[in-house]
């Protein structure tokens, strides 16, 4: 599978997940700002960014700032996908104590 292909399931996965988390969430998301991001995301992710769930700590590592708070249902998904947070902790998104 070559890079494009890859990032196309990806971003297809991550849509699967945005939706399922607004269900399991009770709704009230911006459902257009995570969806309107994730080819950027999955490009940046996946293919882009010099960043690992192995190197987050590293001082030469590249960093990414989401500015747009309406886009947090597209980005907690997309660190699922790739391994920077569980599931576990992706569900918890709009519970008490969520972390």
């Amino acid at each position: 599978m070559n890079d494009v292909s890859r990032l196309q399931c990806d971003a297809s996965c991550v849509r699967r997940l945005i939706l399922d988390l607004a269900f399991k969430s009770g709704g009230g998301q911006h459902l257009g700002g995570g969806l309107s991001m994730v080819e950027l995301m999955c490009a940046l992710y996946g293919s882009i960014l010099n960043l690992s769930p192995q190197n987050v700590q590293s001082p030469s590592r590249d960093r990414f700032i989401l500015s747009k708070g309406h886009g947090v249902l597209g980005f907690f998904p997309v660190l699922s996908h790739y391994g920077y947070i569980s599931k576990d902790i992706l569900y918890s998104f709009k519970t008490t104590d969520s972390e």
